[in-house]
């Protein structure tokens, strides 16, 4: 430590400034040893990393010694992140993590770079940690085969699984399995992963004849499904039950279609004293590198009216139906998402979506020009006080929000059809107008 004396005393004698240790190419084990015998009983977070370009011993050393030195003190660690070229390697480590138990352990982070080029194989850890993590709340693995022990993975609030492919995919009663277990679950993430065969899987073939039983996650709010494929995406969407989900991501799935339906199911599943659906609290959909069926996405557009952000990224069915059908409606229906205030087009280049429907969508969503439209019947506050007299409190109904909000992001990057006087145009109505190239904001 540059420091003085006295102060590098005071820091060397204080446990929790030396809580975290890292091991990796750029941290020697030498230093974190040190920071293992100054942390003296303070709970740990471990994190041994080593780069993907790395195979062999040049990687298969140094992580064993690093397990090994770390190894007694598994009942400290609160958090847990490894990140190893192969299989070998994490396999090889991890058995080493079978005889203690970690009662403290609340993150686990498993990753394998290189999953896919893995020229050996050796058998899997039994039972990581004993079977014992009673705090364990976060789970992430990539690409590892635990063999969907669910003495691992129960009782999560956070689920993130990928890199899973052919015979290492979950089944779909696998997954089930996993997610009953987790009640109390607030994420479920899943990313490239191999999709179901249905004329193999079980659980696929069961549900052919008898519906599935609902699995209630009161808690989960974010749903994320990145090249996991449609047939297991869809079981797993009409399989649970999620009444308080407010985000919603789907990337690379083909037709995404059947999943509206699921969606949809569940805004009807809830309902007042009054038989009034209370639809879903969802204020963020993500639709990236998929297609759908145009006319049934706005159905169930309108099913969702407390979107915020909707986010529709190199999709080929969006046209300026879409568009038009986000704009004014008739006379005798409601605002399609009228909280919406940020719409992102990403690499929509679709020659359907044309200036006029934009610009039109943009300008009808201006207050001064949407307040003018009323409903000759009656106002929207006496729509409000008619809910409050009869005790209607719904999250589903269009009618509840009045005027749409005004656009305040728009994102046409990569839209080629949109010229720069278009576009400066729009940057007089739209606080914020994207236009410059830019990377995919889905990272690990």
């Amino acid at each position: 430590l540059l420091v003085c004396r006295q102060w590098n005393e005071v820091a060397c004698s204080t446990p929790g400034l030396w809580s975290q240790i890292v091991v990796s190419n750029t941290h020697s084990i030498e230093k974190a040893r040190r920071k293992l015998i100054r942390s003296k009983s303070v709970p740990l977070d471990i994190t041994i990393t080593f780069s993907p370009r790395l195979n062999g011993s040049s990687a298969g050393e140094p992580v064993m010694r690093a397990v090994e030195m770390l190894r007694p003190s598994i009942p400290r660690w609160r958090t847990f992140r490894l990140r190893v070229p192969n299989r070998v390697h994490a396999h090889t480590a991890l058995k080493l993590c079978t005889k203690d138990k970690a009662p403290l352990l609340e993150g686990l982070s498993i990753q394998i770079s290189n999953a896919m080029q893995d020229d050996a194989y050796t058998s899997p850890p039994v039972s990581l940690f004993k079977g014992h993590t009673p705090r364990l709340i976060s789970c992430s693995l990539t690409s590892f085969n635990f063999e969907w022990d669910r003495n691992l993975a129960s009782g999560l609030r956070v689920l993130r699984l990928g890199g899973y492919w052919n015979g290492y995919a979950p089944t779909g009663r696998q997954l089930r399995d996993i997610i009953k277990g987790c009640p109390m679950l607030e994420e479920l993430n899943l990313r490239n992963m191999s999709d179901l065969d249905p004329e193999c899987d079980d659980l696929v073939l069961s549900t052919t004849h008898k519906p599935q039983s609902l699995i209630h996650l009161p808690r989960l709010h974010t749903l994320s499904f990145y090249y996991s494929g449609i047939i297991r995406t869809t079981l797993l969407l009409s399989g649970i039950s999620f009444p308080s989900v407010r985000k919603i991501e789907f990337a690379y799935l083909d037709d995404i279609t059947p999943a509206f339906k699921a969606i949809k199911r569940q805004c009807f599943s809830l309902v007042t004293d009054s038989n009034h659906p209370l639809g879903l609290p969802l204020d963020t959909l993500r639709i990236e590198g998929c297609f759908f069926n145009e006319l049934k996405f706005m159905r169930l557009l309108r099913r969702v009216p407390t979107l915020t952000t909707l986010e529709l990224i190199e999709v080929e069915d969006v046209s300026s139906n879409l568009l038009k059908g986000l704009s004014t409606p008739p006379q005798a229906q409601q605002w399609i998402v009228p909280q919406m205030e940020s719409l992102s087009l990403e690499g929509c280049t679709s020659t359907s979506l044309d200036w006029d429907a934009l610009s039109t969508l943009v300008e009808s969503r201006i207050p001064s020009r949407s307040m003018t439209r009323q409903q000759n019947a009656r106002s929207y506050a006496s729509v409000s006080a008619m809910n409050e007299e009869h005790g209607i409190n719904r999250i589903g109904a269009p009618g509840d929000y009045g005027p749409p909000k005004r656009l305040r992001m728009l994102d046409l990057t990569k839209c080629t059809q949109i010229n720069r006087e278009q576009l400066e145009w729009l940057r007089m109505y739209v606080q914020e107008v994207r236009s410059e190239s830019s990377r995919s904001v889905w990272v690990e």
